[in-house]
């Protein structure tokens, strides 16, 4: 859904057990908010025993994930079996493998290019207000 801010999408993240029993619906939110960042997605999702998580990366690396492998660090994606997207994400506290639905994610996509289109993302940025604003603080 487009918003005034951006995009969000409140979905479930199918996250994939790690013994291989199989995986557990947890809530979730997918957001593009060009305000904060441009550049970026938000994921965020929340187990019901814990606080919220939330994952900042790049929208063209979760672009790029919808056609293929993409991504060498911390998250990874790449397109799943039956119309799913696998996001693998790793910190120090552990690993995750996400699943989403394919569809969902391109559709929210096409909605966050709608509201800054792809390779304009650095016109949302005034340089001289924020270099102005870091140069303040010291």
């Amino acid at each position: 859904m487009i918003t005034s801010w951006g995009v969000e999408v409140v979905t479930e993240i199918r996250m994939v057990q790690p013994d291989g029993t199989g995986d557990v619906a947890i809530p979730s939110r997918l957001a593009y908010r060009p305000v904060c960042d441009p550049f970026a997605v938000f994921l965020t999702f929340q187990p019901n025993w814990q606080e919220p998580v939330e994952w900042i990366f790049a929208r063209v690396l979760l672009a790029a994930g919808m056609d293929g492998p993409a991504g060498i660090g911390d998250v990874r994606i790449w397109p799943g079996r039956h119309g799913s997207l696998a996001v693998a994400l790793s910190s120090s506290d552990g690993n995750a493998l996400c699943m989403l639905r394919r569809p969902l994610v391109a559709t929210f996509l096409r909605q966050s290019y709608a509201v800054v289109a792809r390779g304009s993302e650095h016109l949302q940025l005034d340089l001289d207000d924020e270099l102005a604003a870091l140069l303040e603080d010291n």
